[in-house]
Order: structure tokens, then sequence, then C-alpha cells
């Protein structure tokens, strides 16, 4: 089963030590971008519905189909680059974040395989009128946690990258 951990004090908690890890420069970004949905594509619009306080881990080919299963008026062919990822080599993260001109990426942080969705602006001086919600979605190879995957993914949003 996919796990959706929306636990505050857990989520603060690790939002706290992939800050301090993030501030100590012991930032890696690790996996490849797969898929990425907007809610103001044609025929993406579902994506407005999407709420997902912290990221998605998906393990398995059932995983996807179970969160696919979840979403209103979505076409599953949209989800066909999720099953071209080799699973036995890879995780999925999936996390969704208001997009003007951010981007997100996977992020390791500290020694022990924790991992963040990190959502940064480029510039933080630009204001949209919208922001269209996106999702994106993330194979990250099992490598990267010693051949399991985490728990729990929190979504951080930094103003200011540090690249």
């Amino acid at each position: 089963m996919f796990r959706i951990r929306t636990v505050a004090a857990l989520a603060a908690a690790l939002v706290g030590m992939t800050g301090c890890a993030a501030a100590q420069g012991e930032r890696e970004s690790v996996g490849e971008h797969v898929v990425g949905y907007r809610q103001d594509v044609s025929g993406s619009e579902w994506v407005g519905e999407v709420d997902l306080p912290s990221a998605l881990v998906l393990e398995s080919e059932s995983d996807i189909q179970e969160w696919v299963g979840t979403l209103q008026d979505a076409d599953p062919a949209l989800f066909d680059p999720l099953y071209q990822v080799d699973l036995t080599e890879n995780f999925l993260i999936v996390g969704g974040y208001p997009r003007c001109t951010e981007h997100s990426s996977i992020v390791l942080a500290g020694d022990g395989g924790e991992m963040v969705f990190e959502v940064t602006a480029p510039e933080s001086t630009t204001m949209c009128a919208w922001s269209p919600y996106t999702i994106d979605v993330w194979a990250v190879p099992l490598s990267h946690t010693d051949g399991t995957p985490p728990g729990f993914v929190p979504i951080v949003h930094d103003q200011n990258p540090q690249d």
C-alpha cells in the first residue's frame, strides 16, 4: 500500500532535520523526473483536485494502480510512464505544489537516507496571478536507500536554493 503520512509532529521533525542538513550543505539531488501533470493543461484539470500534504511513495504496480484509482476524471493512459519504471531497481515519489516559477527535485538529507521532495523557486521576485497545481513524479534508485524506500517524504518549499 502506498504511504501517506500526515502526522504533523513527524513532518515538523523531519522538515527541521532536513532543513538543518540542507543548510549545512549536505544536499544531494537524486532520481530522475518521470512525468509531470499540470492543472492548466487540457485533459489534466483533475490535478487541481489532488491534495498531497506529503509526498507519496509508490513501490509497486499495485501502489500505482491504487493511487490512480483515487483520481477523479483522470485518463488512465496519462499514467503509462509510471508503469515503464523498473520498480525492482527504483521506487516512485509523487509530490504536488502550486507552480509559478518553481520546480521540484528529490534531495537526500543527511546520512540516514532521509529524503525530501523539495520545491524551489529560482527567483523570489516573480508574482504570479495564478499558480496551477502541479504533480511531479520522480523515480529514485533503491540504492540510495539501501534497498528500502523511505516511509515518509515531506514536501519542503525552499525559496532560496543554494546551488
